[in-house]
This record gives structure tokens, C-alpha cells and sequence, in this order.
């Protein structure tokens, strides 16, 4: 099978756990992506989803890092599914 295909075919199952997190959780975030997903680009999932057809608002999350800096970063979720 062609490099193509294949990293399509890789990036479509990767859209559907993203999605599937984010129906079982509520919201992703791109370090839960990275951590739960092993997801490296979470912006370019949503992107896809929502070209999809799939409403994914986005809202500023507040937390401390390792280190116990303030950081600020997005939260990915489901707009009403129903």
C-alpha cells in the first residue's frame, strides 16, 4: 500500500479516537491527546472533524505545568450531538 494511503487511512483513525474521546470525556486537550492518544497534532484532528461536519467548540483552559507555571491552553468539545 502507497505512504498516502496509508497515513490517510492512519490520520481518519486517529480523527475517530479523538472524536471518541472527546464523546466519552466531554473535552480533549492537546496534552491528554498526547498522553491518552499518543496524538502529536490534536489542531489538525479538529480541523478534519469539524470538515466532517462535526460542531467542536474550543475554550481557554487554565493549569499549572510540571514545573508549577501558570499555562493557559485550549479544550477541544462536543457541541450538543443530539
Amino acid at each position: 500500500m502507497p505512504y498516502n494511503v496509508l497515513s490517510v487511512e492512519m490520520k481518519a483513525r486517529q480523527c475517530d479516537k479523538v472524536l471518541e474521546y472527546m464523546r466519552q470525556f466531554g473535552s480533549i486537550n492537546k496534552y491528554e491527546a498526547l498522553e491518552d492518544l499518543g496524538c502529536k497534532d490534536l489542531v489538525s484532528k479538529i480541523s478534519e472533524l469539524r470538515h466532517r461536519g462535526i460542531a467542536i467548540g474550543r475554550k481557554t483552559a487554565y493549569g499549572k505545568d510540571k514545573y508549577g507555571k501558570d499555562i493557559r491552553f485550549a479544550k477541544y468539545f462536543l457541541i450538543d450531538e443530539n
